[in-house]
């Protein structure tokens, strides 16, 4: 209990600190997701409050930098999976992941990517998948950082799409389209509520935490 009080008020001084930085300066493209929708199970389906995980592509000195944190409200919200859509003109073969770090300093993703190749349980077709491979559980407050290029002019909008609906036939109920998803424990799955959903202190907490990342590595 008491870590996870220290963790809720970190959270709330970052995301006051983050609306702050945010209001005084100009904001490269970005697609940004608050998920705090869950779709699967059926019978829990519905809003979440705040969101399970905040992610957010931005422009970065010519290419893309993916901020991802689990802002889950319960300590055993741990974050198993991840699924994204790119441009649809795009092949997603040929980008390329580079670490940049990360709250436990490893690199403890597997991505994979492949157009229309990943199905997250009944909301269509993704681009795009982490699986979380490290020992250590990507528990609320943990986060990470990716620089994505590889394709000429990519850009943060790229991924800003929705998925793909499965083929027709394919068992099991549909939930989607949405733009990206999560996994928890227990197979709850959490999506984005609705294309573009905006989350200003959710971009200034990735922001933060990336920028304090960067600088102690300079330091």
């Amino acid at each position: 209990m008491r870590h996870y009080m220290i963790f809720a008020k970190r959270l709330a001084a970052v995301a006051i600190l983050a609306a702050t930085i945010v209001s005084g300066r100009a904001i490269a493209p970005t697609c940004i997701f608050d998920l705090d929708y869950r779709f699967m199970p059926e019978e829990l389906a519905g809003p979440l409050g705040a969101p399970w995980v905040n992610a957010v592509f931005e422009d970065y000195e010519g290419r893309v930098r993916l901020f991802v944190v689990n802002t889950a409200p319960h300590p055993t919200n741990t974050l198993e999976r991840l699924w994204f859509n790119l441009n649809p003109v795009l092949d997603p073969a040929e980008l390329v992941f580079t670490f940049v770090g990360s709250s436990t300093g490893t690199d403890d993703w597997l991505i994979s990517v492949g157009r229309d190749n990943f199905r997250a349980d009944g909301d269509g077709l993704f681009d795009i998948m982490f699986v979380r491979v490290g020992d250590n559980p990507f528990a609320p407050g943990s986060w990470f950082i990716y620089d994505i290029e590889g394709i000429w002019c990519l850009d943060a909008t790229d991924f800003c799409f929705l998925s793909a609906p499965p083929p027709p036939g394919t068992p099991g109920p549909y939930h989607g389209p949405f733009p990206a998803v999560a996994m928890f424990p227990c197979f709850q799955y959490v999506s984005v509520p609705e294309p573009g959903a905006l989350g200003v202190a959710g971009l200034g907490m990735c922001i933060l935490l990336g920028r304090r990342f960067l600088r102690r590595g300079q330091d």
